[in-house]
This record gives structure tokens, C-alpha cells and sequence, in this order.
């Protein structure tokens, strides 16, 4: 079968790492292509990969029309596996009818979510990374054909140390606790620094890792609120700890496997992979009650704690509980690493995956045999409308939010300091 992978160019990240694994999973038996604009940052060594440099984020009448014909005429692909591939929904209407179109939604809500779902009537299946993605595509684009968005969550690798890990955890002394949301507003970092600076007055036995930056995003554009970092906001506490960025992957990987505990109060979610590597090794969550994959995975596995996103007192105390009672908590960590071994490791994945590509049928719309350039217009408009919706509301509803609950803390703090 012929396959073509689209997408973004290679910088890093999780759309690159699942772009390398679709790859590595369905080259060997299939004539794998894949067009995207660059790879140098992140390079395809796979030799059975046939690769072709056009940016997919070139949504230019011109790109779309040289796209459209080494699609039509040149690869001649069974099937097209659209990840985050700007491109893909402007042309969708003119590729040949025969062509089975598979969309990835990268994230909830916002522009990955987005071009996944706004040309379905000429895409054949959707995959959503949650229950809470497929519904918000399903009704944002008003897709009322029920089968054609289907949840298949992400995977990650067994970890060849799992059991060794999660089985060190039980018996830890000191509770390990990661956050690896950096300062991305999605992941509420005004969240998790009121609960560490909760934390820092009891006496649990515990370390809290803040993995990543500590800059505040939007912080340069409102200099005169004085909230660039949050290291100057969090408590003064040894047992507070800022790693920063890692060198490598691996020693990113390496802390959140230690981690007892996953906090991970995010705002939006499509299947992240640092959640993902935590539970392969049996690791307790908690996370808040917004509705996206976290809380999704939690409910279902039963391996952590979904708690109300302005109860920090809850966070905190659930935590404290888990540090003075951890014998209370040992069936969570088998729990996690029971709901990685059915729902989130490579097998699974993969035959879900198999069933798209291989079993499921073409279910679009007819498409155009003739590329017209009014419609392309009509595409590339929209695509640029969502693309400013995107931005427009992460920076008024996300970023600016997270900053001014930042000042507000920093206000308080001070308030407090001086009386």
C-alpha cells in the first residue's frame, strides 16, 4: 500500500515524535512517502522513508497547486495521514476521489484541532487524542456523520526498567512530585505555584520538581506588572526544586519516571506525552477537573485524583496525605501501569491504527476533478481565520489570564509581607 504522511517541518516536540514513529511503525511493509518542509532539526534516517521538502504550512495558492500535483500524479497515494498539515484541508477537495484521507487532531481546541476537522466532508476519519476532543470538533464544525471522529489515544514505548520503577515508588521515603508544564499558561502554572507554596507549610517529606522555563508567557509585553518568573514568586523552600530545561530527552524522561506523583492541573490537553511516560511506569495523578485527556485518562484507569481547578487546599491536602500515607495509595501505581498496558502502549495504538489505514473504507464527500482557484481562496481564508481565532483567544483567554492571576498572587504576597 502506498502511504503519505504530511506535515509540519521537524523542529522538535510531539508532533515531530509522532511523525517519527508513524514512520518508523508503517514503512517497512508499505510505500511510505512523506512531504513536509524540513527535517534538518529533527532528521528522518530511515532509509525506506521517501521524503519530499514542500511546507506543508505554505497555505499559498501557488504551494497548494504544486502540492495538489505531485499528490495527484506523482506519489499516487492510497492513503494520506495529515498531521497538523496546514495544507491538507485548503487542497482536501481536489485531491483523487480514491484517496483515503486520516486527519490527527494535536491538541484540544486551537489550530491543531482545527485543520484536523474543517474540511470533513472531504476527509474520510478523524482521530481524536480524547472523548473531550472528538466532541468539541464534532460540534465546532457541526460533523454529523457519528463514525467519521474516532478517539485513539497517543502511546509511548515500554520503559525497560517499568516494574523496577514503579515497585521503588511503594517503598519511597521522600515523595518525588513532578510538573512538567513549564510555564505554558495551558497548564496552569498559577495553579500549581499556590499549591507549592501550600506545600512548603506542612512538614511532608516530599520533593517538588518544576521542570522547564520558569518565564511567564505575555510577562515582556507588561513589564510594569514586575511577574517575568516564577521562581521569585515561589516559596524559598529546599524542598522546591527548578531543574530548568534538560540537555536531552532522556534526562527529561529519567526525572518524570521518578516521579511518584504526576500534578498536572492542565486547561486543555490533546494526548500528551510526558503524561503518557509517567503512567507507563505507574505513576499517581492528579490533575483538575477541566475537560480534556488528563482527567479522561484518570477517570478511566482509576490511577489518581481528579480535583475542582480553584480547590488548591484540595490539591495540597491530597498530596500531604499521599506523603504521610503512601501505603494508603500502592494499588494507584498498579492501577497507572495497568491502564498503560491496555490503552496507551505501541500494540494498541497500532491495531487501532491498522483498522483506519487497512480495514475502514473511504467516507467523504465527492470530490473536484478540477482545482479551482476561487475555492482554494475560499480554504486558504478560512484556514487563516481559525489560525487568528487560535492566537487571538490563547493570548486573551490563556496567556493573559495566567499572568494577571500571577500578579494578583505576587499583590498578595506583598500585602501580606508589609503588615
Amino acid at each position: 500500500m502506498k502511504i503519505l504522511f504530511m506535515s509540519s517541518s521537524f523542529q522538535g516536540g510531539g508532533i515531530t515524535s509522532f511523525g517519527h514513529e508513524v514512520a518508523n511503525a508503517y514503512s517497512k511493509d508499505n510505500e511510505f512517502s512523506i512531504i513536509l518542509g524540513s527535517d534538518k532539526s529533527v532528521p528522518i534516517i530511515n532509509n525506506q522513508v521517501k521524503k519530499y521538502y514542500y511546507n506543508c504550512s505554505d497555505t499559498g495558492i501557488s504551494n497548494a497547486k504544486i502540492i495538489i500535483n505531485l499528490i495527484n500524479n506523482t506519489i499516487q497515494p492510497d492513503v494520506i495521514i495529515g498531521s497538523c498539515a496546514l495544507i491538507l484541508p485548503v487542497i482536501a477537495r481536489f485531491l483523487n476521489d480514491n484517496i483515503k484521507i486520516i486527519t490527527v487532531s494535536h491538541s484540544l481546541k486551537y489550530v491543531e484541532s482545527d485543520v484536523a476537522a474543517v474540511a470533513h466532508r472531504f476527509v474520510d476519519h478523524i482521530i481524536a487524542g480524547s472523548i473531550y476532543n472528538r466532541q468539541h470538533m464534532m460540534q465546532k464544525f457541526r460533523i454529523r456523520d457519528q463514525k467519521k471522529v474516532k478517539v485513539i489515544y497517543n502511546f509511548v514505548k515500554d520503559h525497560p526498567h517499568c516494574l523496577e520503577i514503579m515497585e521503588s515508588k511503594k517503598h519511597a521515603k521522600e515523595i518525588s512530585i513532578v510538573f512538567p508544564g513549564a510555564c505554558s499558561s495551558s497548564k496552569s502554572p498559577e495553579i500549581v505555584l499556590q499549591i507549592i507554596r501550600k506545600l512548603v507549610n506542612t512538614d511532608a517529606n516530599f520533593k517538588f520538581y518544576w521542570m522547564g522555563r520558569t518565564m511567564v508567557h505575555m510577562s515582556r509585553h507588561f513589564p510594569f506588572l514586575h511577574v517575568s518568573d516564577v521562581k521569585a514568586l515561589a516559596p524559598k523552600d529546599s524542598r522546591i526544586v527548578f531543574p530548568g530545561r534538560f540537555p536531552t530527552r532522556q534526562e527529561a524522561e529519567d526525572l518524570i519516571a521518578s516521579g511518584n506523583i504526576q500534578l498536572s492541573p492542565s486547561r486543555r490537553e490533546g494526548c500528551p506525552m510526558s503524561f503518557l511516560e509517567a503512567i507507563r511506569v505507574g505513576t499517581i495523578a492528579i490533575v483538575a477537573d477541566f475537560g480534556n485527556f488528563n482527567r479522561e485518562i484518570v477517570e478511566k484507569g482509576n490511577f489518581g485524583y481528579v480535583i475542582h481547578h480553584n480547590d488548591i487546599d484540595g490539591f495540597a491536602n491530597r498530596i500531604v496525605d499521599i506523603c504521610k500515607n503512601p501505603q494508603s495509595y500502592s494499588e494507584l501505581y498498579n492501577n497507572a501501569y495497568n491502564t498503560f498496558l491496555s490503552e496507551l502502549n505501541f500494540e494498541t495504538w497500532k491495531a487501532r491504527m491498522d483498522n483506519l489505514i487497512y480495514t475502514e473504507g473511504c467516507n467523504h464527500s465527492p470530490r473536484s476533478k478540477k482545482v479551482s482557484t476561487l475555492k482554494l481562496q475560499m480554504n486558504i481564508t478560512k484556514i487563516k481565520m481559525l489560525n487568528m481565532e487560535s492566537n487571538f483567544q490563547r493570548v486573551l483567554f490563556e496567556d493573559i489570564k495566567v499572568l494577571l492571576r500571577m500578579w494578583k498572587l505576587k499583590r498578595r504576597l506583598f500585602i501580606r509581607n508589609n503588615n
